[in-house]
């Protein structure tokens, strides 16, 4: 697992839902995340439910709130696979909720650079093929 360890920050402080409120501390942190991506410009999403949530950053990157032995945390995929084959995920303290909207941007950003790259070749690709086709006189 690939840990954020430059800077050991204290696990975050779980607010307390408002009175009268169902939100779980999971709830609450992920719509803090979700917040700090707007300032950003990154639209996102909270799906939370029976003490979990789930923020979806720009419709890409799906970024988990969990609560472990370090504290409450937010966690990714970071896009690489381990020598196993494995997803190598990453994770930051949700006491850090700037430092993982940046990470987290900078995740979407990576996503929509592969994006372009797949559309990219994809289209080269096709235009290729219809070269081919056409030199060979073929109608279809």
């Amino acid at each position: 697992m690939n840990e954020d360890t430059s800077a050991k920050v204290a696990p975050a402080a779980v607010p307390a839902p408002a009175e009268g409120s169902p939100a779980s501390p999971a709830a609450v942190l992920a719509g803090r995340l979700r917040e700090e991506l707007s300032h950003a410009g990154i639209s996102a999403t909270v799906g939370a439910g029976f003490g979990l949530a789930l923020v979806t950053a720009a419709g890409r990157v799906n970024v988990w709130v969990e609560d472990g032995s370090q504290g409450w945390r937010f966690r990714w995929w970071t896009g690489q696979m381990s020598p196993e084959g494995r997803r190598v995920y990453t994770s930051c303290p949700a006491s850090a909720v700037e430092t993982a909207a940046r990470r987290v941007g900078g995740r979407v950003r990576q996503v929509r650079r592969e994006a372009l790259t797949v559309a990219r070749v994809g289209r080269a690709g096709s235009r290729a093929r219809a070269n081919a086709s056409a030199a060979r006189g073929d109608d279809s």
